[in-house]
């Protein structure tokens, strides 16, 4: 599945009709299928090649070391998960993945248990701090592309739930003829997501059609994506497309970063009047975003 492709370079310094202008490309992709590819998101590459290189150390470590870093749960959405602990797809059977994952970077950064290693934090801090700052700029895009000022989003994301997660797809056989995912079919929570690659695929789109399509391991860019926050906020113009994760079976384990920019917990999501005006109707009801993150996120864990 061919995805549309936008650079952002310098987009940081855009007046306001450079974000006008960048405005109709995102709209325009968003509306076409929910993702886009973003280069020149303001990224070190080396920061994302050092996550890399921390997670498969990390996750190359003995199970019960790994133990000692366990998920804390939904409320804290921090720690280690292994595989077969998480489902993504309602109902479906468990991920084919592990992971560690990181939310509100900012706030746990003295909280020496939950460190894997100071290289591990320092770097993850490192990117957590790069992310936020692009996702900030990119939501002002979001914020004019749906007829609101640039500021709109700047009041309801503070951090505290933005997430980094760092994911591992090993090779383990999967029930196929079950349908276990690497990672089931699911749609992200929140308002957007980016998620870095190492030119190994497996992410599959489900498009209009109800067709899953291949998404290319795009190199040196980041995969963009709309979460249900946004899909509320835009009345369903942009959507929160499913997606999923196929399993390893070719003896390549697969490896990949996500950053979820999610509203704040206290923050009430709905359609905003640009986006239901000319007779539209509003499609969805107001979502506190704190009880639906924590609900989602406890519905997805396995309890064995």
């Amino acid at each position: 599945m061919k995805l549309e492709t936008i650079d952002f370079a310098h987009f940081e310094a855009f007046d306001a009709g450079e974000i006008r202008r960048m405005s109709g490309l995102l709209d325009a992709a968003f509306k076409s299928s929910g993702f886009l590819v973003a280069r020149n998101l303001g990224f070190q590459t080396s920061l994302v090649d050092n996550l890399f290189a921390c997670s498969k150390s990390l996750f190359a470590l003995p199970s019960e070391k790994k133990w000692q870093y366990n998920f804390s749960g939904p409320q804290s959405n921090f720690g280690y998960q292994a595989a077969e602990s998480e489902a993504l797809a309602p109902d479906g059977l468990p991920d084919l993945k592990e992971a560690f994952t990181m939310r509100n970077v900012l706030g746990r950064v003295d909280d020496e248990d939950v460190w894997p290693s100071d290289e591990f934090r320092d770097i993850s801090t490192a990117l957590f701090r790069s992310c936020f700052a692009a996702a900030t700029e990119l939501l002002k895009v979001c914020a004019v592309a749906i007829g609101q000022k640039e500021n709109f989003f700047s009041d309801t994301h503070s951090g505290e739930n933005a997430t980094l997660r760092i994911l591992h797809y090993p090779c383990i056989n999967p029930r196929l003829g079950l349908g276990q995912m690497g990672a089931g079919a699911h749609s992200d929570y929140g308002s957007i997501t980016f998620l870095f690659q190492q030119g190994v695929g497996g992410l599959q789109i489900l498009d209009s059609n109800k067709t899953w399509r291949d998404c290319p391991a795009v190199e040196d860019a980041a995969i963009v994506n709309v979460g249900d926050m946004l899909e509320i906020w835009s009345n369903g113009l942009f959507p929160s497309t499913r997606h999923r994760v196929l399993p390893r079976t070719n003896g390549t384990d697969r490896y990949s970063i996500a950053f979820f920019m999610d509203p704040d917990d206290k923050v009430v999501v709905e359609p905003v009047t640009t986006c239901i005006e000319n007779n539209r109707i509003s499609r969805f009801a107001p979502v506190q975003v704190g009880t639906y993150l924590k609900r989602k996120i406890a519905d997805s864990q396995v309890h064995k």
